[in-house]
């Protein structure tokens, strides 16, 4: 099963920022799709990425982020079965000003989400 994550992020009125990065967890059981993150750098909407934990954490680095949001989409792939489904599955995504990592956002966001959107840091 394929997640498709529409990743949007702004920095707010207080100022831009000339370098930005995008920390964002994937929820138990999924995997962020390495092919698609090359994509992303190569169309240059991102600069670099890492993953850690297993790909269940990557790290986006922006050359930019202002008032007006940036958007790209992320596929994360099940890779596990999570065996208590009860519970509700969620990812976590930050973003923060490289040069000034206390100017941040953050959000939770989870799977039963309709939209599959991700807006942090406005």
């Amino acid at each position: 099963m394929v997640f498709n994550w529409l990743v949007c992020t702004a920095m707010d009125a207080n100022g831009d920022t000339t370098r930005a990065i995008i920390e964002v967890t994937s929820p138990p059981g999924f995997e962020f799709d390495e092919q698609r993150l090359d994509f992303l750098k190569d169309r240059q909407f991102i600069k670099e990425w890492e993953l850690y934990d297993n790909d269940f954490r990557v790290y986006l680095y922006l050359n930019s982020v202002n008032e007006a949001y940036t958007c790209f989409n992320l596929l994360t792939t099940r890779t596990n079965e999570v065996t208590n489904r009860n519970r509700n599955l969620r990812g976590y995504a930050k973003v923060y000003d490289y040069y000034a990592p206390r100017r941040y956002g953050e959000t939770f966001y989870f799977l039963s989400d309709r939209q599959q959107k991700i807006i942090v840091g406005d």
